[in-house]
C-alpha cells in the first residue's frame, strides 16, 4: 500500500499506535460498527390492533401489490433513473444499461425478476465500496476520516 493510497497508523481509544493492517482494520470496522449499529437479529411483532386502525387496501390494490415483475417494467423503472447514476461496485453508470440494453437488457431483467420470486438478491448487486478520505493534515484516528460511498 502506497502512502497515499492507504492507512499506515491510527491511534487507538487508549493511546496506543496501531500499524499492522489487520489491528487497523479491526479499529475502522469497529469504530463503524459501533457508529452505525449491526443488523437486526429479529423484527419486532406488528400489534394488530394499531393495523386495525389504518386504512385498509382493497382486494385489487392487494392482487397489485403481488402481482409479477413484468419485462417493460423493467425497462421503465430503468429509464426513470437519472443517466449518471452509479447503480452497482462495477462503476457503470445508468446511461451504460440504457444504450446497451439490446445486449444487456434480458440478463438485467432476469435477474430483477428473479429478485422479485425468491427475495434474494445476489451479494455484489447490493455493495457499496467505502473509501475513508481524511479531514485533516495528518489523521491520527478513525474520527479524523470522512467516509465516502
Amino acid at each position: 500500500m502506497s502512502h497515499l493510497n492507504g492507512i499506515q497508523s491510527l491511534t487507538n481509544d487508549v493511546g496506543t499506535q496501531l500499524v499492522m493492517e489487520d489491528d487497523i482494520e479491526a479499529k475502522i470496522l469497529g469504530y463503524y460498527k459501533k457508529l452505525l449499529g449491526s443488523r437486526a437479529k429479529s423484527i419486532l411483532v406488528i400489534n394488530p390492533n394499531v393495523m386495525k386502525l389504518g386504512a385498509k387496501l382493497n382486494r385489487d390494490q392487494q392482487l397489485q401489490l403481488i402481482k409479477s415483475v413484468t419485462k417493460e417494467e423493467v425497462w421503465e423503472e430503468l429509464k426513470d433513473i437519472s443517466d449518471l447514476k452509479a447503480p452497482g461496485y462495477d462503476g457503470f453508470k445508468v446511461v451504460f444499461f440504457k444504450k446497451s440494453w439490446q445486449i444487456v437488457g434480458e440478463d438485467i431483467t432476469q435477474v430483477v425478476m428473479e429478485f422479485f420470486e425468491i427475495a434474494h438478491m445476489y451479494r455484489p448487486v447490493n455493495c457499496t465500496a467505502i473509501t475513508l478520505v481524511s479531514k485533516v493534515r495528518n489523521p491520527a484516528n478513525v474520527k479524523e476520516y470522512r467516509p465516502i460511498s
